[in-house]
């Protein structure tokens, strides 16, 4: 099945197909017609996968320059960085959660409201 691929004039291909083989073929087809220091967003799967393909192309091209890779969640986030930003929000992190629990049970041990787990709340 041939993949098919839409590219608007401000140059943006969307590749749809079953198979991730033709995929790859119409999107490396893009990436080989931009110039090398062309400014280029690589959306995969995952950000292993858009790196992956990053590579292949440099490997292939030599040196390149303004290839930008994030896996979809990684867009979505950055994406809505600024709307957060603009609410006076940020997004919370693992580490962030950690913190969040750390002071939490700091304050309780602190306050006496853990005597069964107090021996192992200190850690």
């Amino acid at each position: 099945m041939k993949p098919d691929v839409s590219t608007t004039p401000s140059s943006l291909a969307v590749t749809v197909a079953a198979g991730a083989r033709a995929r790859l073929a119409a999107v490396r087809a893009f990436l080989d017609a931009c110039p090398a220091a062309a400014e280029v967003l690589v959306v995969g799967a995952s950000r292993e996968a858009a790196d992956e393909l990053v590579r292949e192309l440099s490997a292939a091209r030599g040196a390149t320059f303004g290839l930008h890779r994030f896996s979809f969640w990684q867009l979505a986030a950055r994406a809505a960085s600024l709307e957060l930003a603009r609410a006076g929000l940020a997004p919370a992190t693992r580490l962030g959660a950690e913190a969040v629990a750390a002071r939490v049970t700091f304050d309780a041990r602190e306050a006496g409201a853990l005597a069964y787990v107090t021996p192992v709340a200190g850690f």
